[in-house]
């Protein structure tokens, strides 16, 4: 994937991911120090994104599609993240959430809620919202990875300098934010500190009533009025589950069992394979009272968090070189190497000889009847590679029918992390990656392409196979085939036959495969009655 040299800084490493809605996107921008221009993705990749750099961090801000928010489009969201971006960190989940209320945590709206591990727990706990309402008890189903150690060193860093400090740092970020965009000044600024209603858990929000102009003040909870304007930060365990809490009477039952202050939607899809600090302005109070005109403050609160936990964190950029060597380099061969073989020098060492050459074939093919031994010839072939270049990925395909070729690409891509949204374009995701520059030098192997219909026809339920060959200067197909015919096709003139296994060949074989070698010695005693 070749990107604009502007690009360069943030191909080679992107320390972490903002994954956000669109309210959210809008709050996360407006901390960035500066925006890159758009970047171009694989085709299989759905998501867009926004690189961009806060601090000398190297950033992806991106959004769930449109109205579709919950674990299960955070999974798909993520999946197709890490393809793009292989050298993604770490992650900061930051957007909005429902307080729970509480003694022991004065949590108000506008308030920002930090996700922080606990006993067993790693700051976030998965849940099954539909079978707490069916028991009336908390069900966790699932643990999630804990964030990495730089963001909570740093985020306790943060906690203890809150302790002795105050958290004026925190307010000066978003007052500095909303002057420095005026328009965003309408939906972003704090609401009246009065509009902050907490209404009794047995008290419901009238039907049909799009605020709570008519409900029963009678019915608030009594809360101590607020010591000051500015937003305040707590830390603890966040509930994350596939619905969103709306009702005080659940909301207080699922909280007391484990202590929970915050519920939201989308952090448990997120954080099971890339490492997430969960960030959550709280914009209600998970219950039937919703007050939206909280939710672009609440946003813009949690976004200033992440900005000064990154201002906080020094910029680390490890060795591109290695990082691309690890990132590139891997072998996917299902056949071991055999010690025993022999034989068949000449025609290996003008195989390695035209795939390592630099402006070699593209395409070569080994032709030759049954029973020959092309497939050991590539696959001793394959080990060389191996041994010689550590920078060349190695992928074997048997070609022996499309069921066994559509296995073998969706390992690779489960290998390659690709993001497989639609197993039956397998094969186009696999050739598009291997003709970006991201995959490196590759070799691929392609076992057994014997039959021409396959190959050049097709069906009407598959295309032919001659499509999907990758085409990159940083890559090489190896065919093997009976099909001469076919391989002409396939690799035109660069055939490389073998021949039928002369006198010499075959002793040396039968040599390496009996057990007692002093039989060659007595050819009578090889006859077989």
């Amino acid at each position: 994937m070749q990107m604009p040299n502007a690009m360069r800084p943030c191909e080679d490493v992107v320390s972490l991911a903002i994954c956000v809605l669109p309210l959210e996107a809008a709050a996360a921008r407006s901390m960035l120090d500066r925006t890159h221009s758009p970047l171009p993705i694989p085709s299989t990749d759905s998501n867009a994104y926004q690189l961009s750099e806060l601090n000398g961090h190297c950033i992806v801000i991106a959004s769930l599609p449109n109205g579709i928010y919950s674990k299960v489009s955070a999974v798909t969201m993520r999946s197709c993240m890490r393809s793009t971006f292989p050298q993604l960190q770490y992650g900061l989940m930051v957007g909005i959430g429902g307080r729970v209320p509480g003694k022991s945590h004065d949590i108000r709206l506008g308030n920002v809620v930090v996700s922080k591990p606990a006993g067993k727990h790693s700051g976030v706990i998965q849940y099954d919202y539909g079978k707490a309402i069916q028991n009336g008890q908390f069900e966790a189903t699932g643990t999630v990875n804990k964030p990495p150690q730089v963001l909570l060193t740093h985020m306790g860093q943060l906690e203890a300098k809150q302790m002795t400090e105050g958290e004026d740092a925190l307010s000066h970020i978003v007052d500095e934010t909303l002057i420095r965009n005026s328009n965003m000044q309408g939906r972003f600024s704090p609401p009246d500190q009065h509009a902050d209603f907490l209404f009794q858990s047995s008290y419901h929000h009238i039907a049909g009533e799009g605020t709570c102009e008519y409900c029963d003040k009678e019915k608030l909870y009594k809360q101590q009025p607020r010591k000051t304007r500015t937003p305040r930060i707590h830390y603890g365990l966040i509930a994350s589950g596939d619905q969103v809490i709306k009702d005080s009477e659940t909301r207080d039952r699922l909280a007391q069992q484990y202590g929970i202050l915050c519920f939201e939607m989308e952090a448990a899809g997120l954080m099971d394979e890339l490492p997430t600090l969960v960030i959550r302005g709280i914009c209600d109070y998970c219950d039937s009272h919703k007050q939206k005109q909280w939710q672009g403050y609440a946003a813009l609160t949690a976004a200033a968090y992440a900005k000064l936990l990154l201002l906080a964190i020094p910029v680390s950029r490890p060795d591109a070189n290695l990082m691309n060597n690890k990132k590139m380099r891997h072998w996917i061969v299902p056949l071991a190497r055999n010690p025993n073989f022999v034989g068949r020098q000449d025609e290996i060492t003008k195989l390695e000889e035209s795939i390592t050459m630099q402006d070699g074939p593209r395409k070569i093919a080994i032709t030759g009847l049954g029973g020959v031994r092309k497939t050991q010839v590539a696959l001793e072939l394959a080990h060389r590679i191996r041994d010689r270049d550590k920078e060349c990925s190695v992928f074997w395909i048997p070609c022996t029918s499309h069921a066994i070729i559509k296995q073998m690409l969706l390992q690779i891509a489960q290998i390659l992390g690709l993001c497989v949204v639609n197993p039956a374009d397998i094969k186009e995701q696999v050739k598009s990656y291997l003709n970006t520059e991201r995959a490196g030098k590759w070799l691929l192997i392609l076992d057994n392409a014997d039959d021409a219909e396959m190959w050049l026809m097709g069906s009407h339920t598959a295309p032919p196979l001659e499509d999907f060959l990758p085409e990159s200067g940083q890559g090489r197909i190896l065919f093997t085939s009976r099909n001469r015919k076919l391989a002409m096709r396939l690799a035109p003139f660069n055939i490389i036959p073998i021949p039928d296994v002369d006198e010499e060949t075959a002793a040396k074989i039968l040599e390496k495969t009996l057990g007692h070698k002093d039989l060659l010695r007595d050819p009578a005693r090889l006859v077989i009655d």
